[in-house]
């Protein structure tokens, strides 16, 4: 088990001076390597998938965040990768149906609903925009007030263009 555990972990260091190398290839492959051994290993998972993205290769960086959202649906960070990831790629009604899986399980901290609602905001989606501040707003505490003042905002206005 203790081989297992620095094999694991040797991958991923050798994924990441490769990387850093720009060999991205010989990268994917140590990532693998790493996920072999542990599949489990939410660092492996976010760095594959920020590599994929890196690549272009959106499809397999998806599949990494939707692994990070299994490994752990508390853990906010596969939720927003993958939102994000799926507006960029105008992949809009995707986004939308994990932003309201993201609301069912409500993991995400309130920076990150600010943040995908101007995601939203951004291409134009006003609705799924709205839903996320709103989350912002319902998540706030005392001090994000100004910041709910100017979101309250946002959404009078967005819900004016509706």
């Amino acid at each position: 088990l203790k081989t297992d555990l620095m094999d694991v972990y040797a991958w991923k260091l050798k994924g990441l001076a490769l990387e850093e190398l720009k060999k991205y290839k010989g990268a994917e492959d140590c990532y693998n390597q790493a996920l072999a051994f542990n599949p489990l290993f939410d660092e492996v998972w976010y760095k594959k998938g920020k590599l994929m993205e890196e690549i272009k290769n959106t499809q397999e960086a998806l599949k990494c965040y939707t692994h990070l959202i299994e490994i752990d649906p508390n853990d906010s960070m596969g939720w927003e990768l993958k939102i994000e990831l799926l507006i960029k790629i105008k992949r809009y009604e995707e986004a939308i149906y994990w932003l309201e899986q993201a609301i069912i399980k409500d993991p995400l901290p309130i920076d990150i609903w600010f943040s995908i609602g101007h995601s939203f905001m951004d291409v134009g989606i006003s609705r799924a925009a709205i839903v996320a501040f709103k989350n912002f707003v319902r998540h706030a505490t005392s001090e994000y007030d100004k910041d709910v003042e100017g979101v309250t905002k946002i959404i009078k206005e967005l819900e004016s263009l509706l």
